[in-house]
């Protein structure tokens, strides 16, 4: 015996069944009707036509869920005739891999400066990017001078890109160091950003958390916030 004949067999039972408890529920609903309308007096044929109603709406809707399938022809068959499902075009086609031209490298003078230049480097490499040093001086002198400040800490800022520089020199980088001077870090590392646009912007992360977010500040969200550029952070330990 073939799977269909299976099939069909498994089918008119589950019918057989379904009709003996439909019976059984209208049998049970014609019951409790019978007892509304014996308890309603002159309300009686209101009891009736309005329970009617209600029974023969409810018969229809399940006829129509048990005979709709039928009438469109959504039988299914074995599973060797049904059509393909075209899987091979609902799987979404990659983008093309990213290429970085230009990337920018926020600096604080911390241990993870190195950490996020070796892997700024790195990418830079291997694309040909040029790699561009931005660091925020945020000195009294500074906010009030800007370019035109010249104190010692802004002079050893000066000296710490250069020695950056002088480390990227084996890998005959294409390397530019901007300082920028200011009270807010993150809004200029912004305001370069979209001056320069650069394809990708990899920034240190110190691992603060919790309350030392709120007093050492959290430049990362803000600037993630504010730019529409692919940002990598790097964590240190």
């Amino acid at each position: 015996m073939g799977p269909f004949a299976n099939g069909w067999k498994l089918r008119l039972a589950g019918w057989v069944t379904a009709a003996v408890v439909v019976g059984l529920n209208l049998w049970l609903a014609l019951q409790t009707i019978t007892q509304w309308a014996s308890s309603s007096g002159s309300m009686a044929p209101v009891v009736w036509t309005v329970s009617i109603l209600l029974c023969g709406a409810l018969l229809t809707l399940l006829a129509w869920v048990t005979f709709q399938p039928l009438h469109s022809g959504a039988t299914p068959g074995p599973a060797s005739t049904l059509p393909t499902l075209g899987l091979e075009s609902a799987v979404p086609h990659l983008v093309a891999a990213p290429s970085y031209q230009r990337i920018l490298v926020p600096l604080d003078h911390s241990p993870l400066d190195r950490l996020a230049l070796s892997h700024a480097a790195a990418l830079a490499a291997q694309h040909g990017a040029r790699v561009f040093l931005l660091h925020v001086e945020e000195g009294v002198t500074s906010q009030i001078y800007g370019p035109d400040a010249s104190t010692a800490e802004v002079e050893a800022g000066k000296e710490y890109l250069d020695l950056l520089v002088k480390s990227l020199g084996a890998l005959e980088l294409s390397v530019e160091t901007v300082i920028r001077h200011g009270s807010n870090p993150r809004k200029e590392i912004v305001r370069y950003a979209r001056e320069i646009e650069p394809d990708l912007l990899v920034m240190g992360a110190h691992g603060h958390g919790g309350l030392k977010d709120l007093i050492f500040g959290n430049t990362i969200n803000p600037v993630r916030h504010a730019l529409n550029v692919p940002i990598l952070v790097v964590r240190g330990e």
